[in-house]
């Protein structure tokens, strides 16, 4: 209607419907909210003038939307953030202490919807001078940045932690360094959050920050250390490449000092798999990094309450407020399911019996218990890393042997994993240890090669074959 009747509703805007419109924004059901914004950006539109009386009011709120747990509310926030900024333009700096600390982190934002927005709104409104109103208004924006570590909402716990990143590394430090130490504090105290991805988030901006302030950050390095070394054999993979990520960046801020520390544990992970009985896999489990999703179920055959796990992602996509809940996910005992796989069509088999997951979160390092593969897994992974550090690299020969005894190992039916990523991190080996060093490998790595090409899991063989064009 105000779209439509444009200057002809001014009329009707008297206090007690601006009154109205502003309990809408504040409403516990989220529908009213997103309303309530989507009136204000066509009032906006239609009556500059008069909507600037109480622009500052609608700041406040817009603050309150831009956190929203709802994507649905935050996205119609971030419209009418946009349209407040641009329609006052000459005034907007007035605003920015409450919207641009918002504004920052809802570019690192998990939905895409939200976060291109931001993103372009980000582009639009501030254009070439970010990096100075960022240092600018850098108390403002840390006290966002650390409100949202603890926030309920755990995309926005994740985005907290990438800002962080972002502030480390290309902000203006002399405007930065009195924040280092609480915002270092508040990431490593994310590494332990119940969500992997705010875990894996909050170890790769460790590892930037590290990088960028190795002095102040040492006092921290044994804590952590225990957090990458627990991540380099978690069940979730990519915490496994995010622990070896973050490991080679300390290995490259603190080089040889940190030799005494990394690599008896790096070998130690690499025997790992071959000199200890295994937690066995019934079923596979290998997460696509791209989608978060399984590509098959999973059952620990060492318990007999076994759980299988259709989506490790899932929880992300639902309400934030509810971070555990994930309906329509269902738990399935051992027991029943060998009775079920058996053909047995009792009604204790049937999945109106199956116990439906309405408190575990799929995301969190409940899902599943930790294999002595996965740390096998991690540390060829960190071989990688390491390979560009040059204090590591005379260590990386050696390194090779233990990799290739690691992939002998196939009583497991999760090895191709181990397959996969030997492939991957192989060319970074070449050009780290030379060409002629490493022909002189190359014989004992065609078994390894040529079992990851025959495999029957078409992303397995898809990267041996990458692998076999590049050294060719």
């Amino acid at each position: 209607m105000i779209e439509n009747l444009e200057c002809e509703f001014l009329p009707f805007m008297e206090p007690r419907l601006s009154k109205l419109i502003f309990q809408c924004l504040s409403h516990p059901v989220r529908y009213v909210r997103e309303v309530g914004f989507q009136i204000f950006t066509a009032l906006i539109v239609a009556a500059p003038e008069d909507v600037k009386e109480f622009a500052h009011q609608l700041s406040q709120c817009l603050a309150i939307g831009l956190s929203d747990n709802w994507n649905q509310v935050r996205i119609a926030a971030a419209i009418t953030t946009r349209r407040l900024l641009l329609t006052y333009s000459e005034s907007k700096e007035e605003f920015y202490p409450v919207l641009l600390p918002k504004l920052c982190l809802n570019r690192y934002y998990k939905s895409e919807g939200i976060r291109t927005y931001s993103q372009d709104s980000w582009r639009l409104i501030v254009g070439t001078e970010g990096r100075n109103l960022v240092a600018k208004y850098m108390d403002d924006i840390v006290k966002c940045y650390l409100s949202s570590t603890t926030s309920t909402n755990l995309a926005e716990r994740e985005a907290a932690c990438a800002c962080i990143s972002e502030l480390a590394t290309k902000i203006d430090q002399t405007a930065f360094l009195p924040h280092v130490i609480p915002l270092l504090e508040a990431l490593i105290s994310c590494t332990e959050n119940e969500s992997w991805s705010v875990r894996d988030a909050a170890c790769l901006a460790c590892g930037s920050f590290i990088m960028e302030h190795p002095t102040i950050s040492k006092p921290y390095l044994e804590g952590l250390y225990k957090i990458l070394f627990r991540n380099l054999g978690d069940p979730i993979q990519l915490l496994r490449q995010g622990a070896a990520t973050t490991l080679g960046n300390i290995a490259t801020a603190y080089g040889i000092e940190t030799l005494g520390i990394i690599l008896p544990k790096l070998i130690e992970g690499l025997t790992t798999v071959g000199s200890t009985k295994h937690q066995f896999t019934s079923i596979s489990t290998h997460i696509n990094p791209s989608s978060h999703a399984v590509t098959s179920t999973t059952l620990d055959g060492n318990h007999g309450h076994g759980h299988l796990v259709a989506d490790e992602g899932a929880c992300v996509q639902h309400d934030p407020q509810c971070e555990f809940a994930v309906p329509g996910k269902i738990l399935v005992t051992s027991e029943s399911l060998m009775r079920f796989l058996e053909g047995s069509t009792s009604s204790s088999t049937t999945t109106s019996n199956l116990h439906h997951i309405q408190s575990h979160c799929l995301c969190c390092r409940k899902s599943k218990l930790p294999q002595t593969w996965h740390l096998t897994d991690g540390s060829i992974y960190l071989v990688g890393t390491l390979t560009s550090v040059s204090e590591y690299k005379k260590d990386i020969e050696n390194l090779i042997p233990l990799m290739l005894q690691a992939t002998q190992e196939k009583s497991y039916l999760d090895h191709y994993i181990i397959h996969e990523t030997f492939c991957k991190i192989l060319p970074l080996v070449a050009k780290a240890i030379g060409k002629r060093t490493f022909k002189e490998s190359l014989q004992d790595l065609f078994e390894p090669i040529f079992y990851t090409i025959e495999s029957v899991n078409p992303m397995t063989s898809g990267i041996g074959k990458k692998l076999s064009g590049r050294i060719s």
